[in-house]
């Protein structure tokens, strides 16, 4: 079965028996619907659940003259998820310190505003996050991944989207359950029929991914299971635009239970019984 916003689209206009007539709601229009819930509810729900669905990591070099990092712009609510300090190949927890507590002297970080100040350390630290998800497209306005070249760091692609263009900034996504990005702000250096250059690809990069202009995505980044939770949401909202609002009514009705349902089958991702490990922090 093919996961993207084209196979959305289609269970959605299924459950709303949209009119192939209407001319109220464009695709995107429909996927715009989507979108509001995927980041309004559902992203939500998942980091609830505190199973590190979007959990990323970035690592960054500080030194004696250089303190300061940027929250990256990417961040769910501008926010991290802890600091590590990184020697070697071990990582250790960096503390927070809190404002009140800005004369403490040992080594950790303080968040002002968007940044992130750290005290007491020089080298590299390593920051989690949770990554957003892209705002959905239609797949037109997306690239599949037909052969990578990874002396030359060129893919190919099946089609090259009009609105692809050198110089942009896109984005890597997965095209199996779970979507995740594999890389994100790569900057094409040139475009030849079907061929993309990069300066360098991910390591993980595998045929059939996805090529996005950066923050979108042709597929939700959500667990699959989310998928009737969403379609059935934006198929109320189509009926409630259309002017049948009972259909509509009838529709909302049923999310409490997919939404249940959902969150049931995410949580926990260890099925198995739990071992702890002494001497180490268990993640959340």
């Amino acid at each position: 079965m093919a996961y993207d916003n084209s196979t959305f689209l289609s269970q959605v206009k299924s459950r709303a028996l949209v009119p192939d007539s209407q001319s109220t709601f464009a695709d995107q229009d429909i996927l715009n619907l989507a979108n509001d819930k995927l980041h309004d509810a559902i992203v939500p729900m998942i980091l609830s659940a505190r199973q590190e669905y979007y959990t990323t990591s970035e690592t960054f070099t500080v030194t004696s003259t250089d303190t300061t990092i940027n929250i990256p712009y990417r961040s769910i609510g501008m926010s991290i998820r802890e600091i590590k300090r990184v020697q070697g190949n071990n990582e250790n927890d960096l503390p927070f310190i809190p404002i009140e507590d800005s004369n403490f002297q040992e080594e950790g970080f303080q968040i002002l505003a968007n940044k992130i100040h750290i005290k007491g350390f020089t080298g590299d630290v390593k920051i989690y996050y949770h990554l957003r998800p892209g705002d959905l497209v239609e797949t037109s306005k997306a690239a599949k991944i037909a052969s990578i070249n990874t002396s030359a760091n060129t893919v190919t692609v099946s089609a090259l989207p009009t609105n692809f263009t050198n110089g942009m900034t896109v984005d890597f996504i997965e095209h199996k359950p779970g979507f995740s990005t594999v890389a994100f702000d790569a900057t094409v250096t040139g475009i030849a029929d079907t061929t993309i250059s990069f300066a360098s690809l991910p390591a993980e990069l595998a045929v059939g991914n996805w090529i996005a202009e950066a923050e979108q995505s042709p597929v939700p980044q959500m667990p699959v299971e989310f998928g009737s939770f969403l379609a059935q949401y934006t198929s109320s909202k189509v009926l409630e635009g259309l002017g049948d609002f009972e259909a509509a009514q009838l529709a909302e009705s049923r999310l409490g239970k997919l939404e249940n349902d959902a969150l049931t089958q995410i949580s926990p991702r260890m099925r198995g019984e739990t071992k702890k490990i002494t001497g180490h922090r268990r993640r959340g």
